[in-house]
């Protein structure tokens, strides 16, 4: 029998051994080398922190290749929070963008950070890949104007860029006389929801001139910035005939809007009214006058400024005059998003047309349901319209996508 030679068996002893070690340190190399990683350069809300609808994340190596560009990323590669809906778009090979479905609100703060999915997409780990924080447009008081006035009291409006509660307005602000620093009273307000403009009546300063305080801590409704320093405006109450505030409203399914002039003393409704001027030109304009108000309503772009110049001869009713053309700007706002049938109840025979006509702003879908009336039901179904679960069934259920400006 032939037998192995001591030498050998030294010399495959070695050759296994160099083996195991190479085989380990393959696997050492393998397991302690750095990973693919990414960083995110930037974070920017667009087009700017007062209408964000839109989120861009920049990275600083390309994430995907050119044809990936414009495609939606159907992974929920971050998680905002709060959550808003939107979708997610590759506009660059390195830049990720977030399409949101509406605009987040103003005066709040959100964070933002990468899911499991991030990896599993991109196979790249994310530095730092703790929560980031962005904000939008803290609370801020656009301008603040005198509505009217009377021996007692004086009607104010303050406008913001961002709904403000009723009851938390009133909680920070006072009103003082300029001259004597009396407090004019706890204010009112006769805006009953949360809206950008309020309008609030305190007690009429002796001195003619008052001062208004906004205290630095009142934010928005459902929000958490606020003003973040005191605010503080003065205003007198004019002794003359003037102009003192233009407030305008477009109405959701009409093409006509109306501008309301204020005036500091009522109206006289006896004189001929003046040719009022608008520029640009419109048509369709009429006027008409109540109280210490003018208003002129006309075909005016929404979303659009206009100059509209008052002659000095309007009289008030004292017959004191402007003595010169005045003239004041307005921006007329874009519609609110709305529908409606243009006949809000009837009956749609099978026999008859079978079409219904409705008008809509800013609608991109409808979720449409319809119920069939059983035969035997017709009169108790149209005694009480509102609970069809006993008089009719369900018959369509449809998503309708619109595109309605």
């Amino acid at each position: 029998m032939r037998t192995i030679s001591k030498q050998y068996a030294v010399f495959a002893g070695v050759l296994v051994v160099i083996n195991i070690l190479g085989l380990f340190w393959i696997h050492r190399d393998l397991t302690n080398s750095p990973k693919a990683t990414v960083r995110l350069i930037s974070l920017s809300v667009l087009p700017n922190d007062s209408a964000a609808s839109r989120l861009s994340l920049s990275f600083d190596r390309n994430m995907v290749s050119s044809e990936n560009v414009g495609k939606i990323e159907n992974a929920s590669m971050f998680k905002l929070a709060p959550d808003c809906p939107g979708e997610w778009v590759w506009s660059a090979p390195d830049k990720l963008e977030y399409n949101l479905t509406e605009p987040l609100p103003l005066g709040r703060v959100f964070k933002i950070s990468p899911t499991a999915q991030f990896r599993d997409v991109t196979g790249l780990t994310l530095e730092k890949a703790d929560q980031i924080e962005f904000k939008t447009k803290s609370l801020t008081l656009v301008r603040s104007e005198l509505v009217a006035f009377d021996q007692s009291y004086v009607t104010f409006r303050v406008i913001f860029n961002q709904p403000v509660d009723p009851g938390d307005l009133l909680r920070h602000i006072n009103f003082y006389d300029y001259e004597t620093r009396a407090k004019l009273g706890e204010p009112s307000c006769l805006t009953q929801t949360p809206q950008e403009e309020l309008v609030v009546r305190f007690g009429r300063p002796g001195s003619d001139r008052f001062e208004m305080n906004l205290d630095g801590e009142l934010a928005g409704f459902n929000a958490e910035l606020g003003l973040g320093e005191k605010v503080v405006s003065t205003c007198s109450i004019p002794k003359s005939f003037c102009i003192l505030s233009a407030h305008a409203s477009m109405s959701n399914l009409d093409e006509i809007a109306r501008v309301n002039l204020g005036f500091s003393y009522k109206l006289n409704v006896e004189q001929p009214l003046p040719e009022i001027v608008i520029e640009p030109n419109i048509s369709n304009v009429s006027a008409y006058r109540n109280g210490r108000n003018l208003t002129i309503s006309g075909k005016f772009k929404a979303g659009s400024n206009y100059t509209i110049t008052v002659p000095g001869t309007l009289l008030s009713e004292d017959n004191q005059t402007l003595k010169e053309n005045k003239s004041v700007s307005v921006f007329i706002p874009e519609y609110q998003t709305r529908f409606r049938f243009t006949y809000h109840e009837g009956t749609l025979s099978p026999f008859g047309n079978l079409k219904l006509d409705a008008s809509a702003v800013n609608v991109e879908g409808l979720k449409l349901e319809a119920w069939r009336v059983h035969s035997n039901n017709i009169v108790a179904h149209l005694r009480d319209t509102y609970y069809t679960e006993a008089t009719s069934r369900m018959v369509l259920k449809k998503d309708i996508e619109l595109n309605m400006p």
